[in-house]
């Protein structure tokens, strides 16, 4: 498999915001907006055999605001100010529906831990990391990323 090496990456905006809120917990989307996403020498990055698409792998090698999802993201608290200064951790089996789209083909996104750090003004510091899984549409290797954003409380 080919190994994909991904440019640094400027995060142009993220939000995060209220799916639904029980009495012990509440279920977020997460949406980070990307300036612009760079692979890095990549020769040959081709749809597996077991896909039957077509693509142009030039398109692969940049795009601009390519979007992280992660929806159905439950933490064990009750409003936003209870994530300061948390951590959580995620297993596989986590029902987090993460993705991102590379070339309008669906790439599923792992998020195994989340760091959260300061609320002030509508905005919580937060680092993620995420495992993006290339080799479930693609024949090269996933990678792992850890972006430091600060999340817009919407």
């Amino acid at each position: 498999m080919e190994k994909v090496e991904i440019e640094p990456i400027i995060i142009k905006e993220s939000f995060i915001n209220i799916l639904d809120k029980t009495e012990e917990n509440i279920n977020c989307r997460i949406d980070i907006i990307v300036e612009h996403f760079q692979f890095k020498d990549i020769q040959q990055f081709t749809i597996s055999e077991k896909e039957n698409e077509q693509f142009n792998p030039f398109i692969l090698k940049w795009f601009k605001n390519a979007v992280f999802i992660l929806e159905e993201i439950i933490f064990p608290v009750l409003d936003f100010k209870d994530l300061q200064n948390r951590e959580f951790s995620f297993s596989e089996e986590a029902d987090i529906d993460g993705s991102i789209y590379v070339s309008s083909a669906h790439v599923p996104v792992l998020l195994p831990k989340i760091k959260f750090g300061k609320l002030e003004n509508q905005f919580i510091e937060a680092e993620l990391n995420i495992i993006i899984e290339f080799s479930y549409r693609f024949e090269c290797e996933d990678i792992s990323l850890n972006l430091t954003t600060k999340l817009k409380i919407e």
